[in-house]
């Protein structure tokens, strides 16, 4: 193994299309992770990904250190993967790059637009709500300036700075027509994940549910027409 970087074949992939290399995959970013070096993929080599359980749990490929694709390809192979089959294979990311460096946590557009102006992000993730007439309902207020929502939206998105918008759908809070407001609030061509609710038994109130899989799909379906990438997490 090279001292300065790691490669998948270092952990046993095969890189010819037909093998499935998730788990060499997933292995040598862990041991990359661990050790602060780099991964290089083989030029070439196309690395087919399907089967994401390894020792009965399922994992995402969590990326710490820098990657050099170069021409490697990737093959994601879900054709037998459903919400249905109980494994949660379904809502997991392939791959997930997460940052060592503090996450900040901002409220006010005139602090986020200073810290874009100061190049201090790197990436943004943006939590919307609801649609505005349903925001003071949502965060549990009487009323809510939901003009910091669109300036706070309109600075992301011109920012230049990679970034998403997420909304948690909750049963008693969000429609399919409230969330469509939210996707024409935030635009066509940007980064949209609609995220299952999942009650951790930390909430403030109670009486909050998850859509069932037939209304989840039914809000995808109408959000998909004003954002064609919207993504469902969870």
């Amino acid at each position: 193994m090279n001292e300065k970087y790691v490669t998948y074949l270092d952990f046993g992939a095969k890189g010819d299309g037909v093998t499935d290399d998730f788990e060499a995959i997933w292995r040598a970013h862990n041991y990359a992770n661990e050790n602060g070096l780099p991964v290089v993929t083989d030029d070439g080599r196309t690395y087919y990904i399907h089967e994401t359980r390894i020792d009965g749990g399922v994992k995402s490929v969590i990326i710490k250190t820098d990657v050099t694709w170069g021409s490697s390809k990737f093959i994601i192979d879900d054709t037998d993967i459903i919400s249905a089959d109980g494994t949660g294979r379904h809502g997991q990311h392939i791959f997930r790059a997460v940052s060592d460096y503090p996450m900040e946590t901002v409220t006010d557009p005139e602090v986020l637009a200073k810290l874009i102006g100061e190049g201090l992000l790197d990436y943004i993730a943006m939590d919307v709500k609801n649609s505005l007439g349903k925001y003071a309902e949502t965060a549990g207020v009487k009323f809510f300036d939901t003009g910091k929502i669109e300036e706070s939206i309109a600075l992301i998105r011109e920012s230049g700075i990679p970034h998403e918008f997420r909304t948690t759908l909750v049963k008693e809070l969000h429609t399919a027509e409230s969330v469509s407001e939210i996707a024409e609030l935030i635009g066509r061509d940007e980064n949209y994940y609609l995220q299952r609710f999942t009650d951790s038994g930390d909430l403030v109130e109670e009486g909050f549910s998850g859509h069932s899989e037939s209304e989840i799909q039914k809000i995808f379906s109408e959000v998909k027409k004003k954002i064609p990438t919207v993504s469902l997490r969870g």
